[in-house]
């Protein structure tokens, strides 16, 4: 397997998922997902929501609460828009936007089961309500029940079959899957937008993964070379380089890759399965003392629980 471990958790390359919203790389979607806004991808779904709010002058309270429970989220003080929400939903408990924002400010929070449940509250409400089927379908996917998430992004995709991000986590769902060419078909389409979408550069990752899922090493390093050459460099070249890198040494050529690893751990010094990977990389050229002292320094990082600098 073409193993790239990205995530705190030790998962394979073939859990792209949520490299980026497990890891909190997702951020600044605009109102839908095919913003013009290149910046690294973390709170996307509350922004890819349309307004949804009622239009009449005579605002109630309860969609009072949900503006400044809006604002606050804009502002990432998460704790205190939950409460508003609350507030709204004290009053009138049967908004299926709010419930099924709530829902998605816990799924960014990284609280995905609760999230799921406020996304189903509203879908109790209303079984098509387009954010909730978001929501969930995303947390679902971050909980890699790639099979039901797959059902509830098909969900949203009936109303809206061009949301880059729900393509992108589609595609996401069939790499955890294992089913890479149809992860591959997803990210394809993603790949067809305007390069400065906020999912362009997780696509790119992605296609770059799941061809190397598919041993295609050549392919997949054109991919990460695309990043480097059009993407942010944070988040994104650590995992470019790290992927360059691992591409390198399936094809046999272990200094390159050593030299990729090298550039990644120029970014991030203490990235475990980078150094796992330098180290193995270092053994295979019989380089035994840098090979061991770099393993070692993978050792003490993980006995030390220093492994979020992944």
């Amino acid at each position: 397997m073409f193993q790239l471990n990205v995530l705190a958790l030790s998962c394979s390359v073939s859990f792209i998922l949520l490299v980026f919203y497990t890891c909190g790389i997702i951020q600044g979607l605009s109102q839908n997902s095919n913003t013009t806004s290149q910046q690294p991808l973390n709170s996307s779904i509350l922004q890819s929501y349309s307004r949804n709010l009622s239009s009449n002058s005579n605002i109630d309270q309860s969609t009072k609460f949900v503006d400044v429970a809006k604002v606050l989220y804009d502002s990432h003080n998460y704790s205190q828009a939950i409460q508003y929400l609350d507030k709204a939903l004290a009053i009138d408990p049967d908004l299926p936007y709010a419930l099924s924002l709530k829902g998605a400010m816990l799924v960014e929070m990284g609280r995905y089961h609760e999230g799921i449940l406020w996304a189903e509250k509203a879908l109790a409400l209303d079984p098509n309500y387009f954010n909730a089927l978001l929501t969930k379908g995303v947390a679902l996917t971050s909980l890699r029940n790639y099979s039901s998430a797959i059902t509830y992004l098909d969900k949203a995709l009936a109303f809206n079959a061009n949301d880059t991000l729900l393509i992108l986590n589609k595609g996401n769902a069939f790499s955890g899957l294992g089913r890479y060419n149809e992860a591959m078909f997803n990210f394809d389409r993603v790949l067809t937008t305007d390069p400065k979408d906020a999912t362009y550069c997780p696509a790119l990752y992605g296609k770059g993964t799941s061809l190397g899922d598919l041993h295609r090493y050549n392919e997949a390093t054109e991919y990460f070379d695309k990043i480097l050459s059009i993407c942010p460099k944070d988040p994104y070249w650590v995992y470019a380089l790290y992927g360059k890198g691992i591409s390198f040494a399936k094809l046999g050529m272990q200094d390159e890759a050593i030299l990729n690893y090298d550039k990644a751990l120029a970014i991030k010094p203490n990235y475990v399965d980078i150094l796992h990977s330098k180290g193995w990389a270092l053994f295979s050229h019989l380089r035994i003392p840098e090979a061991i002292t770099t393993m070692f320094k993978a050792y003490t990082l993980e006995k030390n629980d220093i492994i979020w600098d992944r």
